[in-house]
């Protein structure tokens, strides 16, 4: 995956809700879906779809793949 130009694609602003932004914090500081769910107080289907709906809103497949689209994003200097 070429971060940068998946950034390019992305629209100038991608809103995401106030929980996809704490399962996105979490999932940026290492934790595993089910420490997430645990932190959050919902399931772990509920962060699996927080991650889905991240996902389609960066347009990439993989969670490895959200980390690399917001590192490109973060050094472009666009804000989510």
């Amino acid at each position: 995956l070429d971060g940068q130009r998946i950034v390019d694609q992305i629209p100038d602003k991608v809103t995401i809700t106030s929980r996809e932004a704490e399962t996105l914090g979490l999932f940026l500081n290492g934790l595993s879906n089910s420490e997430a769910a645990l932190e959050l107080g919902v399931g772990i289907k509920t962060i699996e779809a927080f991650l889905y709906h991240i996902k389609k809103k960066l347009g990439v497949k993989t969670n490895r793949d959200i980390a690399l689209v917001l590192a490109a994003y973060t050094k472009s200097g666009r804000k989510l």
